[in-house]
């Protein structure tokens, strides 16, 4: 038997163009999870790869420390 999962949709706002009082990028998404809309939404601005020892170095002398990334079920 095949368990579906029901799709919500999912108003994702860009939380960096709120900066300066202006009104927030809106976008519209059908998804299954909130991390899911996020995810979609992020993929369009963003590209992850596996960091390089050269890149780690060179960006935590710059001052950048690592991110954990932590699911939750909200």
């Amino acid at each position: 038997m095949s368990k579906t999962v029901k799709t919500k949709v999912y108003l994702v706002k860009d939380a960096a163009s709120t900066v300066g009082g202006a009104e927030p990028k809106e976008v519209l998404v059908r998804a299954k999870t909130k991390q899911g809309a996020v995810a979609l939404v992020a993929s369009a601005l963003f590209k992850a790869e596996l960091c390089s020892q050269d890149d780690l170095i060179r960006l935590m002398q710059a001052g950048e420390t690592v991110m954990d990334a932590i699911e939750s079920d909200d």
